[in-house]
């Protein structure tokens, strides 16, 4: 049986200390079990417990049933919800923003680009309560309706020829 180094025991004490009972009970079983033949008895030393203790945890380990939870720590559904559930139809939301800003190539139909920022694509998704989840700390969502061309403040002689594009 070779011991482990003073660092690593160390280490095993801070871990055992931050357990509670039953799981330093099976820890210390664990680890004993690793050495085999003097395996309790040395664990025992280094953690600072009873062998009865360690010699318990180690029948407890080892009469584990196989892939059995006894209690769930979380409840079901817990944590963070799916991206898609928490923002359902970003996609068609996204085209919606970008669908009067958005230019191309007309030789090839897969290239395009739009003359808004990122910053701009955010803040408009923000702005229409249409745009925002529909679960979690968004607003509630409208009925789906195209939103209205832009209106913006145009010279009287500019009313015929539409704004250019930029690339990004």
């Amino acid at each position: 049986m070779q011991p482990y180094n003073s660092e690593i025991e160390e280490n095993m004490r801070r871990f055992y200390n931050s357990l509670s009972e039953k799981d330093r009970r099976r820890y210390a079983g664990l680890e004993a079990l690793k050495f085999g033949h003097g395996g309790r008895s040395y664990i025992a030393r280094v953690l600072g417990c009873s062998r009865r203790t360690v010699s318990k945890g180690a029948n407890e380990v080892s009469n584990l049933p196989p892939r059995e939870v006894y209690h769930r720590i979380r409840k079901p559904g817990g944590g963070r919800k799916p991206y898609h559930e928490q923002w359902t139809e970003i996609d068609q939301k996204f085209l919606l923003v970008l669908r009067d800003h958005t230019a191309g190539n007309p030789m090839d139909e897969r290239v395009r680009w739009t003359d808004l920022t990122w910053g701009d694509i955010v803040t408009a998704l923000r702005e229409d309560p249409r745009h925002s989840r529909q679960q979690g700390r968004g607003a509630p969502t409208a009925p789906e309706t195209p939103l209205p061309p832009p209106q913006g403040p145009k010279a009287a002689d500019d009313e015929a020829s539409p704004a250019p594009q930029r690339a990004v």
